[in-house]
């Protein structure tokens, strides 16, 4: 691991407490490998860890991914590989478990094998959205939605007019909770931003965000500041993006498919 990486990991976690207050939707987006994912993840993990009672996690972690195959147990596990899951558990647990889409707090035994102990959250896939209706989520206070700004501008059918928000009001019902959606900047063109009414959102000078309100919701949109580390791995306008957190400069619109 580089070490400037870890400090500027702690750097953005501390000002994620800041930013995330007074806010609904948290948007935050920048450059590939600047920290949103791992800030993130360290951030509502560590609020379901200490809001665990009486072996209940009553803080859990809704983690929505576009499609139902990015929501398989072989790529979640690696999605948390990252987190210092005994650091975050003052040593209770030591690593992330997933089995069947559900995430768990777990710990090795005397034989070195994985034992799942505390549910802390579950997968949920937007394209089969559908299939979660009438299940209730009553412990899911955090939700993660990955890759929101899709690399391709390929987008499920209806995914921002009635998709996503069906899927969080199952999720959530009546509650209050905290979504973030966090995406690289790939494209000015996100229909997020217009189906949300964010305006000018893709404008929004690096290090800095913007709030938008609508009646008792608030959309906060942050655009994260990419580190000053550079592997030399990449060139042209990839490394600008990769890199520098700059949006493409390619014309390609959001598609959606036909049906």
């Amino acid at each position: 691991t580089i070490p400037f990486y870890i400090g500027f990991v702690r750097e953005l976690n501390k000002k994620a407490k800041a930013i995330e207050k007074d806010c609904d939707y948290l948007f935050l987006i920048g450059a590939r490998g600047n920290g949103k994912s791992y800030a993130t993840k360290s951030h509502v993990l560590k609020q379901a860890f200490e809001s665990i009672n009486k072996g209940k996690c009553e803080k859990q972690i809704g983690y929505i991914r576009r499609y139902d195959l990015d929501c398989k147990d072989s790529l979640l596990e690696p999605y948390f590989a990252d987190m210092p899951i005994q650091e975050i558990t003052n040593g209770t647990y030591t690593c992330i478990s997933v089995y069947r889409k559900k995430i768990y707090f777990a710990h090795h035994n005397s034989d070195g094998k994985i034992v799942r102990d505390v549910c802390l959250g579950q997968c949920f896939s937007l394209s089969g959205a559908e299939h979660y209706k009438s299940l209730m989520f009553p412990n899911i206070f955090n939700i993660i939605f990955e890759e929101v700004i899709a690399q391709d501008n390929n987008y499920l059918y209806k995914e921002v007019t009635i998709k996503f928000q069906q899927l969080i009001s199952t999720i959530l019902r009546n509650r209050k909770g905290k979504v973030y959606l966090i995406g690289n900047t790939l494209s000015r063109i996100c229909p997020y931003y217009g189906e949300f009414g964010l305006a000018n959102a893709e404008s929004i000078p690096i290090d800095s965000y913007k709030d938008y309100k609508f009646e008792h919701t608030t959309i906060r949109v942050y655009r994260v500041k990419p580190t000053d580390y550079n592997s030399g791995m990449f060139w042209g306008n990839s490394a600008k993006n990769i890199t520098d957190g700059e949006y493409i400069k390619i014309g390609i619109a959001a598609s959606l498919p036909n049906r």
